[in-house]
């Protein structure tokens, strides 16, 4: 929200650790809980 507030118009997030690396899954329910927080687009992979 912080990002929102000072004027981002769209947030991309990479839903692995840098220790997942291609193993397991994304963070989809990290990734689910950012776009209800925010009102701006928000782009996902991992």
């Amino acid at each position: 929200r912080i990002a929102e507030d000072c004027g981002i118009q769209a947030l991309a997030i990479h839903g692995r650790t840098r220790a997942c690396r291609f193993d397991g899954l994304a963070e989809y329910d990290t990734i689910a809980e950012v776009v209800r927080q925010v009102n701006i687009p928000v782009f996902a992979n991992g």
